[in-house]
């Protein structure tokens, strides 16, 4: 890359056209004549600075507008109308995510002619959506099945198909495109372009005939996804979700043939409480390697391990590559880049090939792991390697495609088989354990104050599991 770029200017890999247009900054808006106006919403006035959408202004008195294609990462788009509020003096409801407050206004949320209006937008939504909620991957973590029910859905207004219209997109190792639940909001295409700057996906056809599509309409294992997952975390509906292989997993651990492992990173560890209804960040590492055992796991590691392995590939490296450069005078690529995450690795190969030579050559800690477990691990137990399957539970699912790269099986089998995200490991212990509430650390029963912040059982004011120590001294840490 050559030029010296300028102060502000935006050096995104974004098209023009998806660019924030954005108008030169003045200053402290809210200290000139007319920056803070006053709007009321609801009945209630609140005073914001110019050019605040109604939206943001709604929530600065508590009033909730349902939405569906806003989401606070992403630019303003406006297009799926579930917003729309009544605005005194205008002919039409307005999108409240996209009107911005140039003067004082009048704003009513939820009157019968907007309830009616959010009503209809969700029933044609609906009109066009294929396929049933209970069996759907998002099924009761679903916005478009929320707003349903609130708005009182309850049969189709406008009709529903009752056959598949595209085929379902299962070329990726991590992502799932099923465009039969997608409702166009444009928030993968979004975070693609705006967030990632990789600009896979694209709206492309108008009115009835648009939809989302990659290139030529090339499967999506076939275009230049970086196997982010970004696009899932923010889509709405089941439209996109990991490619789960939780049932190759537990054909695994129901074979009595085959010697099942799996290595956990930090992530899902801390991750994993809220799928259970605990608070994000609850240290559940004793509650999860508890958890793997039960439901069949024969081995369970700490990718920490490797991740130390990792640090001293890579440091040896460097110290290699400065040595070939200051002492030897060799031609070397500086600086090394890390290879440890393997989304940002495809996009290194797709958008930058000139840096390839930084990259790192060791593996990450996941594909580490993997390569110990199936030589050293299996020369020390006597276990032949094809009959050792080796799990990674990952948080990012790029992970999936990075054990199916075909280089990653220098010992003639896989490094790493199968890769699950911590969404799909909550579900595997869900199935087998219907609940999951840890053990008190004083007694054999199931703690009841593990949900709030007030166990008497601890020294602290956070929940006893995973606690080493106790207010009691007859209490023992969870195995």
């Amino acid at each position: 890359m050559s030029g010296e770029v300028k102060a502000g200017e935006d050096t995104s890999r974004a098209p023009r056209s998806q660019k924030i247009q954005q108008i030169p900054a003045m200053g402290d808006v809210s200290q000139m004549i007319g920056g803070q106006i006053t709007v009321n919403i609801d009945g209630q006035d609140v005073r914001v600075p110019m050019g605040t959408t109604l939206l943001d202004a709604a929530k600065l008195v508590g009033v909730r507008i349902p939405t569906l294609c806003h989401h606070p990462d992403l630019c303003v788009a406006g297009v799926c109308r579930v917003c729309v509020v009544e605005v005194e003096g205008q002919r039409a409801l307005q999108a409240a995510c996209a009107f911005p407050v140039t003067g004082s206004l009048k704003v009513k949320t939820h009157t019968r002619k907007v309830r009616q209006a959010r009503r209809h937008v969700l029933d044609l939504l609906l009109s066009t959506h294929y396929g049933e909620c209970y069996s759907c991957k998002r099924n009761n973590n679903c916005e478009l099945q929320a707003l349903a029910k609130e708005y009182g859905v309850d049969f189709y207004r406008f009709g529903h198909v009752t056959e598949s219209q595209y085929p379902k997109d299962e070329s990726s190792y991590s992502v799932v495109r099923d465009m039969d639940k997608c409702i166009l909001c444009r928030r993968c295409v979004r975070t693609c372009i705006d967030v990632q700057e990789v600009g896979v996906l694209e709206a492309v056809g108008r009115s009835n005939k648009t939809r989302i599509s990659t290139y030529l309409d090339k499967p999506l294992g076939d275009v230049v996804c970086i196997n982010c997952g970004q696009c899932i975390n923010r889509c709405p509906t089941g439209a996109l979700h990991a490619n789960d292989t939780s049932d190759e997993v537990w054909r695994a651990i129901d074979d009595p043939k085959k010697h099942v492992v799996i290595q956990t990173a930090p992530s899902p560890r801390a991750g994993i409480g809220e799928c259970f209804g605990l608070e994000p960040g609850t240290p559940m590492t004793y509650q999860l390697n508890t958890a793997l055992k039960l439901a069949g796991f024969d081995k369970v590691f700490d990718t920490n391990f490797t991740a130390d392995l990792t640090i001293i590939e890579e440091g040896t490296e460097l110290l290699l590559r400065l040595y070939k450069a200051l002492v030897k005078k060799e031609e070397v690529a500086f600086p090394q880049f890390t290879s440890c995450s393997p989304g940002w690795v495809k996009y290194l190969e797709h958008f930058y090939p000139e840096y390839i030579p930084n990259l790192s050559s060791a593996k990450s800690p996941q594909q580490m792991f993997g390569a110990v477990i199936k030589t050293y691990y299996a020369k020390l137990n006597n276990i032949d390697p094809k009959d050792i399957v080796t799990v990674a539970l990952m948080p990012c699912s790029a992970k999936k495609f990075e054990c199916n790269r075909p280089e990653m099986a220098d010992s003639g089998v896989k490094d790493v088989d199968y890769g699950l995200t911590t969404r799909e490991m909550a579900q595997m212990i869900k199935e087998r354990a219907a609940s999951w509430k840890p053990r008190c650390a004083r007694s054999s029963n199931w703690c009841a104050a593990s949900r709030s912040r007030n166990c008497s059982n601890t020294r602290t004011s956070s929940p006893c599991a995973g606690l080493r120590a106790c207010a009691t001294s007859s209490c023992r840490s969870p195995p």
